[in-house]
This record gives C-alpha cells, structure tokens and sequence, in this order.
C-alpha cells in the first residue's frame, strides 16, 4: 500500500521522513489541534512537503489518514471495554462548514463521514457492551448560520448559533 519507490524519487529522505510523520501522528493523533502546520513546525519541513510527500507514499492526504486512525483507535477503545466514557471528536465538520458554508457539498459531505462513524461506533457498542446500560450521543456541531461571506461564524450568541441537531441513542442491559 505505501509507495516508497515514487514518493523516493520525488522526494529525498522520504522513507526517513514518513517515518517521522507517522511517529509524530502515533504520539499526537488525540490532540485535537492536530494539524499539518503542527507537523510541519515539530518536524521542521515545509507544510506542502509534508503533504505532497504523504499523498505519494500513502495516496490520502495526512488529514484522511489522521481521521482514519481516530476512528480505529475510538474503535479499539470500545472492542476493549474498559471504559465508562469515550468521546470522540472530529472537527472535519466544522473546519469545512467554516471555510465552504454549512450547507455546501463539502461541509455535508464531512457531516455523513461524521454520521458513518457514529453508526460504526453505535453498532460496535451494541454488540460488544451488552452487559452495560448505555448512552450514545452524537453532537455533530455547535450550530451555525450563513453570514461572514455565507461561511458560518463562532460565539456570537445569536437564537441560531442554539439550532443544533444531536442525536442519541439507548441500549438497556441484557
């Protein structure tokens, strides 16, 4: 799956640099400020390096792959059942609603990849925490409206900031 023999090529040191990529991703992937700029300052390598080199080796871009892995590590969590809360935050909805407005293909788009890992994670507990009275909530955004140029904007305590759709769901012990 990784394509060294490209990413090589195009890039020099680039099996020593993904490595580190990945190292730093492993160490940081709960932060959820995690981003390419980060990497970028930690590793001291340009931001579009770093991304042009991932995409090659990987063929997804390090923001897929970091989202990929929270939801395989939040599954893991919950195989492991050792745990009374697990939350998990992903923030693609938001930063895409902010920078292409709440209701364009894109922010929907990252709202149905927020709604299948909830399904994933909702089924996961279903069949693994059976022995548990469970609540499952899925809070997809703190609610937003299309000003700033039809992008929607943060805090400023307006009636439609407050019209938010969470969902929940309980499963009784067996």
């Amino acid at each position: 799956q990784l394509c060294f023999a490209d990413a090589q090529f195009r890039f020099p040191n680039a099996v020593s640099l993904v490595k580190k990529i990945l190292d730093y991703v492993m160490e940081n992937y709960c932060d959820n400020k995690l981003s390419l700029k980060q990497i970028s300052e930690a590793l001291g390598v340009h931001e579009n390096y770093i991304s042009n080199l991932f995409k090659t080796a990987y063929g997804e871009n390090l923001s897929s792959y970091v989202e990929k892995l929270r939801i395989e590590k939040a599954c893991e969590l919950i195989l492991e059942n050792q745990h009374d809360l697990i939350a998990v935050y992903n923030g693609n909805y938001d930063a895409t609603m902010h920078r292409f407005g709440p209701e364009s293909i894109e922010a929907l788009s990252q709202l149905r990849a927020n709604a299948d890992a909830f399904a994933l994670f909702s089924q996961l507990i279903r069949r693994h925490w059976q022995q548990h009275n469970t609540l499952v909530g899925f809070a997809m955004d703190h609610g937003c409206h299309e000003i700033d140029g039809d992008l929607g904007s943060h805090g400023l305590d307006m009636p439609e900031d407050l019209n938010i759709r969470h969902r929940y769901m309980a499963y009784p012990a067996k």
